[in-house]
């Protein structure tokens, strides 16, 4: 294994110039999102990967096929992280990091890639509300995606995460700003943690097994709560009645980062907006 780590790590820059994949593009580009992600320890929302993602595969049109295929290692890449072990994570993590640094303060202002990544990045540390810990954009974004889609999941077990509807994204959202101030300091530590969560939840519905992506469907399930939680949120006059379960994001946390050790860098996540 730590062979393999060295070889990552000397040829490591290979994984970040502007470019695409040969054979199948979306593949390509997510795997190197996740890899970035990784690397720089910045989970983004579902929402903030498709302007990145969509970014990327705008330019990558534009390359000859002899450039895009070393972009096919990008998904061995990915399974090769999911089953490292923690040690030898963290030593991959770290020339990872300084390759993406590298590439960001390098790559030409005007690459609209690059410009998408530094904008995002620039955006998960804007506050939204006050308080210990404050609201983030990141983290009203990311929870506001992880009730949406796991309410997806109670009508249609085999809901995809790029079918979440942006209008209910953003009603949750707005719900969760009117009743920020009613928040116990569990609860608002439940959401400042949800970027990290919600972004390996997705990772594995990715690149998962079969197994994992259904552990992780009935994770999302305890979310959306018991036909009577719902009913009980919808009819209460009280600002967040229901809203955030504090409890059941414990738990979840607790199983998915122990059960995915490339996730564990995410576990104490917080926002800083630095690139």
């Amino acid at each position: 294994m730590r062979r393999i780590i060295c070889a990552l790590v000397a040829g490591v820059a290979l994984f970040f110039p502007t470019g695409a994949a040969a054979g199948s593009p979306e593949k390509n580009a997510q795997a190197f999102l996740f890899v970035l992600e990784f690397g720089m320890g910045s989970p983004f929302t579902d929402a903030q990967e498709r302007v990145i993602l969509d970014e990327l595969l705008a330019g990558w049109r534009t390359r000859p096929a002899e450039e895009l295929q070393k972009f096919d290692a990008y998904p061995q890449l990915v399974d090769l992280l999911m089953s490292m072990s923690q040690n030898d994570l963290a030593e991959l993590r770290k020339s990872v990091e300084e390759t993406v640094r590298a590439w960001l303060e390098e790559s030409p202002a005007g690459d609209p890639a690059v410009k998408a990544v530094r904008d995002q990045l620039a955006r998960q540390g804007r506050i939204l509300m006050a308080g210990e810990p404050p609201l983030t954009e990141m983290a009203a974004g990311a929870y506001s995606e992880m009730v949406v889609f796991a309410s997806a999941l109670l009508k249609n077990p085999e809901a995809a995460v790029g079918q979440i509807e942006k209008n209910a994204v953003s009603e949750v959202r707005r719900e969760v700003l009117r009743a920020w101030k009613g928040f116990s300091a569990a609860e608002r530590e439940s959401l400042a943690t949800a970027p990290a969560l919600w972004m390996t939840m997705r990772k594995v519905l990715d690149f998962g097994s079969r197994q994992e992506q259904d552990r992780v469907r009935a994770q999302l399930l305890k979310l959306a709560g018991t036909p009577e939680s719902r009913e009980a949120r919808a009819s209460s006059t009280a600002p967040g009645k229901q809203l955030v379960n504090s409890m059941v994001m414990s738990q979840i946390r607790q199983t998915t980062f122990n059960t995915y050790m490339w996730s564990r860098g995410f576990q104490g996540w917080t926002p800083t907006g630095k690139i």
